[in-house]
């Protein structure tokens, strides 16, 4: 199984908009995570873990969220989310105690406007006002899963099509690897 690393934090603009068009063309579902222990991010940029009270860390998320409800294919409760790469590195972190909220959505012409429209930057999916880490699902599997404060971003199973596609967008880098086999990759 081959992972391609998005090398690089500035996917933004058209690389992000190119992205956003190969990934509705080939996908089922994308999701995006309401985490229920993030606080936001503090004035230096770095992440509050502590623990919220959901409502006022989340309204604007949650508004997000309302305009694409329509679309709403299952919100899974979950220990961790589809882009955290091993289930043994999550269990020795205590914020991950608790399940987030993991929203999948139906790839449409009508989500793909309304994704695109709110921001413009793959990894500009996290804060207090948005939800995070947009991911993308394409036959039962991660596709593109991303982690917006890390800014890391990963292909996992491209086609030769796909990736000739991507290698074509000026700016975007990317690094194959070998993926070592998760403990759970199924969504």
């Amino acid at each position: 199984m081959k992972r391609f690393t998005i090398l690089g934090r500035q996917v933004e603009g058209e690389v992000y908009q190119r992205i956003l068009d190969l990934a509705f063309n080939v996908c089922e579902e994308f999701i995006l995570v309401i985490r229920d222990n993030l606080q936001g991010i503090d004035g230096s940029g770095q992440i509050c873990t502590k623990k919220s009270n959901n409502e006022q860390y989340n309204k604007s998320a949650h508004d997000f969220i309302e305009e694409l409800k329509p679309n709403l294919i299952r919100i899974e409760k979950q220990f961790y989310y589809p882009d955290e790469l091993t289930l043994e590195i999550i269990n020795t972190l205590p914020e991950y105690e608790q399940k987030h909220d993991v929203y999948y959505f139906k790839t449409n012409e009508t989500t793909k406007k309304i994704i695109s429209n709110k921001i413009n930057s793959l990894f500009g999916w996290y804060g207090e006002s948005l939800p995070e880490d947009l991911g993308f699902v394409k036959k039962g599997n991660g596709w593109l899963e991303t982690t917006g404060h890390e800014y890391e971003g990963y292909f996992f199973d491209l086609t030769k099509d796909e990736l000739n596609y991507l290698s074509k967008i000026e700016g975007l880098r990317l690094s194959e690897h070998e993926e070592k086999p998760r403990v759970q990759r199924v969504y």
